[in-house]
Parts: structure tokens; C-alpha cells; sequence
């Protein structure tokens, strides 16, 4: 899993003291490195559908409550239950 965080982190191209926002961060696993990337003037939102893995993302060291202060950047952790939004006609969107 190192190797493949390592290759996002280098295509992302995150610098210190950006803002990121990770759709679907699951278990976190790669939010944390994207909070150390962006440094200490930095901030990572992660956000995720699922119950399960948003717990285990907040079990997850640096990311221990769902605002947490780290000194490689903040990292806050949100569950959405989703998002509507209307596709044409005759969608079921909305």
C-alpha cells in the first residue's frame, strides 16, 4: 500500500499548505499521507458514504477524533449519507 500511496501522492501533486478534499476516503488510508504533504498550514477533509469505514478512519492514528490537529496538517473526517442532483429528464436523480 506504501508504493501506491506514494505514486498518488506524486500525481496529485499536493503541496505544503493546500487544501484538499478526498471523496471517498474510506478507511483513511491515504488521508493521512495527503495531511502530511500538505504540512502543517495544510488541511485534508476526507470524506466517505460508508459508517464502517468512516470509524475506521477515525481509529486510524492522526485522525483520532473527527477534527484532529496534527502537527503535519489538519485532518477532518466527515460521513455524508450522499448527494442528489438532477441528470435530465426522466432521471431518477432528483
Amino acid at each position: 500500500m506504501q508504493a501506491v500511496n506514494d505514486l498518488l501522492l506524486i500525481w496529485s501533486g499536493v503541496a505544503a499548505g493546500e487544501r484538499v478534499l478526498e471523496v471517498g476516503c474510506g478507511t483513511g488510508a491515504f488521508t493521512v499521507p495527503l495531511a502530511e504533504a500538505a504540512g502543517e498550514h495544510g488541511e485534508v477533509l476526507g470524506a466517505d458514504i460508508s459508517a464502517g469505514a468512516h470509524a475506521s478512519a477515525l481509529s486510524r492514528p492522526g485522525c483520532a477524533t473527527s477534527h484532529s490537529q496534527r502537527p503535519t496538517g489538519t485532518v477532518k473526517l466527515v460521513r455524508h449519507g450522499g448527494l442528489r442532483w438532477r441528470t435530465g429528464v426522466g432521471s431518477r436523480g432528483g
